[in-house]
């Protein structure tokens, strides 16, 4: 929706909720919807709303890895780690190929100072895929927390040498302190 982009939360509702009449039919659509209606009732801090809009995307269609995705983050920004993980672990078993899971996990898994168990989720996400910056730069992160110095620094350089990748570059400016 235009007036989602444009953080025009108001004036996205209307349009979204008439969309979501018309759409019922359509499986992909409406899960489309009813994930844009989740952001914008977040935006507008209807936070019990937007949970049921996911809810609905995913009784339309359980295996909608962007609906998860965004309930897992909308988990991960309340510090609801173990429903984040939920989503996550979901997403693993849709797509095991698909690094979104195992970096979420990653994350939460750091955010609960679980830092081995985070580099491991991070290096399957390497293995995943040799070029994702992110993940060298959280698996940097913790080798760092894990006194891993060499290592982390490693990390580092990869993920600024993959796309100049800026917590990378805030990690360096800090071992640089």
């Amino acid at each position: 929706c235009i007036y989602n982009q444009a953080d025009m939360s108001g004036e996205a509702i209307g349009p979204m909720n008439k969309a979501i009449e018309y759409l019922q039919k359509d499986k992909e659509w409406i899960t489309y919807a009813y994930r844009q209606r989740a952001s914008i009732n977040q935006k507008l801090g209807n936070e019990i709303a937007a949970l049921d809009d996911y809810a609905l995307s995913l009784k339309v269609n359980s295996k909608d890895v962007y609906t998860l995705s965004d309930r897992a983050e909308f988990y991960y920004q309340k510090d609801m780690y173990s429903e984040s993980d939920a989503d996550y672990d979901r997403i693993c078993q849709i797509e095991p190929g698909n690094t979104l899971g195992y970096m979420g996990k990653g994350r939460n898994a750091f955010m609960n100072k679980r830092y081995q168990e985070a580099a491991e989720l991070f290096s399957h996400c390497i293995r995943l895929d040799h070029s994702f910056s992110q993940a060298y730069a959280y698996r940097s992160e913790c080798y760092l927390k894990l006194n891993c110095i060499d290592e982390g620094l490693d990390d580092i350089i990869s993920a600024l040498n993959l796309d100049n990748n800026s917590i990378a570059y805030n990690l360096m400016m800090q071992v640089g302190e």
